[in-house]
């Protein structure tokens, strides 16, 4: 029987925290970017990054505190969401295996496709991270410590605020700003639309 250890337990909660970190970082780094390759570059990795951890994250949960049982997955989730919403339910876990191939598949597409593949669709962009945003906010209040809550919300109002003076400066340069498109070597090519 597996059981877990509180070294085990410090591993899962750090591999985590670098998860939602990583996400964060990559949309700080996204409201910074305006078309700076560097930047892209930036978020990429760290994007990346989060990808690799939420993967370990979910490894070492299956190893340490299910036993590579995946009924036991379920019981545990169930038990958690029931905690917190009085709703027992383990249909999270295929939330969260939805997740990681979402972050995975957009991952290697990042990588595959070109710095700048996740910005030329808005609406790609924006369903992407509002799915992982909301992803990630209801894992911190379901099995994260309560005090991490003032974390998501200083991350919330850090990228609102961030948005807020993206699109202010954006809304008074609309009118004659190009479209750049850069390649990984960082190529820009201007291309008026």
């Amino acid at each position: 029987m597996y059981a877990e250890t509180p070294v085990s337990e410090i591993a899962i909660r750090t591999t985590a925290v670098v998860a939602v970190l990583s996400y964060v970082a990559r949309v700080l780094c996204d409201l910074i970017a305006q078309h700076d390759t560097l930047w892209y570059r930036r978020a990429r990795v760290a994007w990346t990054v989060g990808c690799l951890f939420l993967l370990l994250h979910i490894a070492l949960g299956f190893h340490f505190v299910h036993g590579w049982s995946h009924s036991r997955a379920w019981s545990h989730t169930a038990a958690r969401t029931a905690a917190v919403t009085g709703w027992s339910w383990g249909g999270g876990l295929y939330i969260n295996h939805t997740f990681a191939f979402l972050w995975l598949t957009d991952t290697l597409a990042w990588w595959c496709l070109g710095i700048t593949f996740v910005y030329r669709r808005s609406w790609y962009y924006w369903s992407v991270a509002l799915v992982f945003a909301f992803i990630m906010i209801n894992a911190t209040l379901v099995f994260g410590p309560r005090y991490w809550m003032l974390g998501n919300l200083c991350a919330v109002v850090s990228i609102a605020f961030l948005l807020v003076r993206r699109n202010r400066t954006k809304s008074t340069s609309q009118s004659s700003a190009p479209i750049l498109d850069a390649d990984d070597s960082g190529q820009r090519t201007d291309r008026r639309g």
